[in-house]
């Protein structure tokens, strides 16, 4: 009933991109990553999630701040879940791709944001905005 072969050879199957290979790929779920004011650290640290769709307070400019740490750690590649308006902590059911969520900061602080990552002197910051521009027009916008 489920039976559903695969005809392709298994080395065929996942070809990691040129540009990735060897990469270090770091990914941010906003939300919950940063906050660029003081949250609640009972609700920020314990374990396990007792609400799994509270909002915790990371916002862009959280991101923003800890980006030189992402950088010194050795990550080549940050991989962020989305940004855009929607009714969720994940932001997966986003609703308006032209517009940044509210809870994660002003468009200001994506402007900061971008100009951080460009800004820093590694390749790295390329492979966001290959990945910001495959999901988005966004940015082209701001």
């Amino acid at each position: 009933m489920f039976d559903c072969p695969l005809k392709s050879k298994e080395e065929d199957r996942f070809l990691v991109p040129e540009w990735a290979k060897g990469k270090v790929v770091y990914q941010i779920f906003p939300d919950r990553f940063a906050a660029s004011h003081e949250v609640d650290e009972k609700l920020w640290y314990d374990a396990p999630v007792k609400n799994w769709r509270a909002l915790y307070g990371g916002n862009l400019k959280g991101i923003t701040d800890k980006l030189e740490y992402l950088k010194d750690l050795g990550v080549d590649i940050v991989y962020m879940t989305p940004i855009f308006l929607s009714g969720s902590n994940h932001k997966y059911d986003t609703t308006d791709y032209y517009t940044i969520d509210r809870t994660l900061g002003p468009k200001r602080t994506c402007r900061n944001w971008w100009k951080k990552l460009t800004h820093l002197e590694c390749m790295w910051f390329w492979m966001v905005y290959l990945i910001i521009q495959a999901r988005t027009f966004l940015l082209s916008r701001i």
